[in-house]
């Protein structure tokens, strides 16, 4: 199966950004084998590995702190065609974030979007990481949700504007950057993407066409359809098992969701690799189990439950099962719980 992909669309808004940020952007082409003309055809899809090493060339020619979100601020209206008309002419700033990360594998396979409602009445657009590779991802997250940001105030004429922009990462320049992209940034986040509160949410847009929207979304729908399922490497898998546990579903239709594939195709690639999903989450869980038995008060039962367990008896089983001992037995343990010095 193949390596995530790109349009031609995608590198060239970027690369149009570079030349706006005052990059050789025929040097960068050139360093990723490239010529201006190769990202002409809107059919033409290319390995993420060409946006990583247009991203090291422009590396070398001149360091930037937060390059992602600078990047997308000189990313202008129309650059990614399809996917921009279609979300404007959908009717309100909610539909288009669903069709958007509906279709957003169309853009870049490397990170996936994710929609939800939070309790405090908002709406958040969470971005999450695919490939599993943190530089790669610290860039991409930033630029898609500097691009996204500000694609809702242009398209409502200034009116949605989103309660904020979470990033993982740490930054001293959260007010500069949160002026770049006019929406506040909230750095050491436990998530990726932004917050609109629920009226943002049903704003509509200024160009809303539901004639235009029939025809890109068919168009869209097609150029999805066309994709092949993303090679998934175990290792891909682990850490987005591990994440959806963490968040307290580690259902293997959330973390195919949270991969961009289906639970089907995620099962029959864990197949032909020789694993399956309850080995993976099973020792997913074993892991949490440890670090949180030897590093936490939190109660066994409050463990189970964390962990996915409807009952804490079956818990103890698996826990049984994976170490040889029950969950009291080891936290009882003064040489596993202690702290250990390195000598």
């Amino acid at each position: 199966m193949p390596a995530a992909t790109q349009p031609s669309s995608d590198l060239r808004a970027q690369i149009l950004a570079f030349e706006r940020l005052g990059y050789d952007a025929d040097a960068l082409c050139a360093a990723a084998g490239l010529t201006r003309s190769d990202l002409d055809d809107p059919e033409r899809r290319f390995p993420y590995e060409v946006s990583g090493a247009v991203l090291r060339a422009a590396r070398e020619q001149r360091r930037l702190s937060h390059l992602g979100l600078r990047l997308a601020a000189q990313v202008s209206f129309g650059a990614y065609d399809m996917v921009d008309y279609l979300v404007f002419s959908s009717d309100r700033v909610r539909d288009g974030l669903e069709r958007l990360a509906r279709y957003f594998a169309t853009v870049t396979q490397a990170v996936s979007l994710h929609l939800a409602d939070e309790a405090d009445d908002g709406l958040r657009l969470e971005v999450r990481d695919v490939l599993g590779h943190a530089g790669a991802f610290r860039f991409v997250s930033e630029y898609t949700v500097g691009i996204v940001v500000r694609r809702l105030r242009e398209g409502t004429g200034g009116r949605c504007r989103a309660r904020y922009a979470a990033f993982p990462h740490r930054s001293d320049d959260a007010e500069e950057l949160g002026a770049l992209i006019d929406c506040p940034i909230r750095f050491e986040q436990s998530w990726t993407g932004l917050a609109l509160t629920r009226t943002a949410a049903g704003l509509p847009f200024e160009r809303r066409d539901p004639v235009l929207r029939r025809v890109l979304e068919s168009y869209a729908r097609e150029l999805d359809g066309r994709l092949e399922p993303l090679r998934l490497t175990t290792a891909a898998v682990q850490r987005a098992i591990a994440a959806e546990l963490a968040r307290g579903d580690a259902r293997i239709g959330t973390v195919a969701r949270r991969l961009g594939t289906s639970a089907r195709t995620l099962q029959r690639q864990l197949h032909a690799d020789g694993r399956s999903y309850q080995e993976l989450l099973d020792e997913a869980r074993r892991e949490a189990a440890l670090r949180h038995l030897r590093a936490s008060s939190l109660a066994i039962s409050e463990i189970a439950y964390l962990l996915g367990y409807s009952e804490p008896s079956a818990f103890h089983r698996a826990f049984r099962r994976w170490t040889g001992r029950t969950p009291s037995e080891l936290r009882a343990d003064p040489a596993v719980t202690r702290p250990r010095r390195d000598l």
